[in-house]
């Protein structure tokens, strides 16, 4: 996934602020991204997922079956926000960042 030429982060056009989840898909899998974590000079955590992976989260997402997958824990707070964690990455969502994510995944905003 490192083909610039191939894929292209995105984000759903339901995201209203600057700060959203992020998307690069390629041929070879996605990567998601927090643009809160975007600074210039640093090393930006993403969480890797192959095609397979991907097509499991966003189908359980949309099912509203937020859990443990095989390659990734998704973390339900109280507050609405989400965590989702590789084991050794993690990614802090809040409530409306993870509601505008899930809408754009609705509305096929990353295929």
């Amino acid at each position: 996934m490192t083909n610039a030429g191939e894929g292209r982060w995105a984000k759903s056009l339901r995201c209203s602020s600057a700060t959203c989840v992020e998307v690069w898909r390629d041929s070879i899998g996605t990567r998601i991204r927090d643009s809160k974590q975007n600074a210039p000079g640093t090393s930006q955590p993403m969480i890797d997922l192959t095609i397979d992976d991907w097509r499991e989260f966003t189908e359980r997402t949309l099912a509203g079956e937020i859990d443990q997958l095989s390659a990734l824990e998704i973390l339900r707070h109280e507050n609405g926000d989400i965590t989702l964690s590789n084991g050794h990455t993690k990614l802090n969502f809040d409530a409306e960042e993870w509601s505008a994510f899930v809408g754009g995944l609705a509305d096929g905003d990353f295929d």
